[in-house]
């Protein structure tokens, strides 16, 4: 629903200068989503109208970011097809005219309105919209990951059988030592810009909790001028999630909080898919070069490089034969 968002705001023309002072946007309608309006205002600015919203002092107080506001309970003047009405609505407004950030915009606001579905309570907008605005907040902040590291991991989701479950176990713990966990397996993605499977690890993961199943997803990331974009990886995922809303979320939060204000490069990136693709492999966290058994007291935080160009890859019949069990989280691997 993304690009028929963006696809109606591009149709739309300004909203004209009116004599009332009441904020005035030419809208269009989102199909089969009844309450619900991309608007674009004086200005020009993208915008997603909710109607149904308390007016007056029962409404909340605005929320103002520097690339999102939001204002409850206004009284706007809205011109559909021709024909000009009023009403009250919630205003949620993109305040950048960046392309990056307006297609995004309207990613994360369809997740938002499929959160909300048919005639929501102020309440329910109210708690969408926050998360909304702390998605839009992250924004503000530097790069917390590498856009090749980010990468890696969204193909791995991508080429999951589960998607939605693979989302799920991302980061699921803001302290997790691995970059999926689920149950008794982890996970930790690893891509390499150049020919050669080295990557760093933590000691930690080498060395996982004992009756757990520990794999490194190794790949190689390359940049392509002609090349797919991080962006249409995002999408595919988006695809296979059959609109569930709370992994589309759950994606725009992850990615929000790892490019930060790198977004528009990161969303732009554009890389070797087949390459990727083709390039990654599995490996037992247990067998690869690394440091193994206990620190000496007063040690910890130990990381190091292990070139896994000797290391011999796993197949889905060794993770069987090695735990009998492990058929449970089989749909979660490529």
């Amino acid at each position: 629903m993304a690009g028929t968002l963006l696809d109606i705001f591009t149709s739309l023309t300004p909203a004209p200068t009116a004599q009332s002072d009441r904020p005035a946007y030419c809208v269009g309608a989102i199909p089969g989503r009844p309450g619900y309006f991309v608007g674009k205002d004086r200005e020009g600015a993208a915008c997603i109208l909710v109607s149904g919203a308390a007016k007056g002092p029962r409404a909340r107080a605005p929320i103002r970011l520097e690339n999102l506001e939001v204002a409850f309970g206004l009284e706007c003047r809205v011109r559909s097809r021709g024909h000009t009405s009023e009403d009250v609505f919630t205003v949620i407004r993109c305040r950048s005219e960046q392309s990056t950030l307006v297609r995004y915009f309207f990613s994360v606001g369809e997740a938002a309105i499929g959160l909300l579905g048919a005639s929501p309570s102020e309440a329910a907008i109210a708690t969408a919209v926050n998360r909304l605005a702390q998605i839009f907040q992250k924004l503000l902040r530097p790069a917390s990951q590498s856009i090749t590291g980010l990468l890696g991991e969204l193909i791995f989701i991508r080429q999951s059988g589960d998607p939605r479950r693979m989302v799920a176990a991302w980061r699921a713990v803001e302290t997790s030592r691995f970059d999926f966990s689920s149950g008794d397996v982890r996970i930790e993605v690893k891509a390499a810009s150049g020919r050669v499977r080295s990557h760093v690890f933590a000691h930690d993961q080498c060395n996982p909790p004992p009756g757990t199943v520990a794999l490194a997803a190794s790949l190689f990331i390359e940049p392509a001028s002609g090349g797919a974009a991080l962006r249409d990886v995002i999408a595919a995922i988006e695809r296979r999630a059959d609109g569930d809303t709370g992994t589309l979320l759950r994606i725009h939060e992850i990615v929000a909080e790892t490019l930060g204000d790198a977004l528009e490069e990161g969303m732009n990136y554009r890389f070797d898919e087949r390459l990727a693709v083709s390039s990654l492999q599995l490996f037992d966290l247990r067998t690869i070069p690394g440091v193994r058994g206990g620190l000496p007291p007063g040690v910890s935080d130990v990381h190091f490089r292990s070139d896994l160009s000797a290391s011999t890859p796993v197949s889905r019949q060794d993770l069987i034969d090695r735990h009998p069990a492990s058929a449970m989280f089989l749909d979660l691997l490529p």
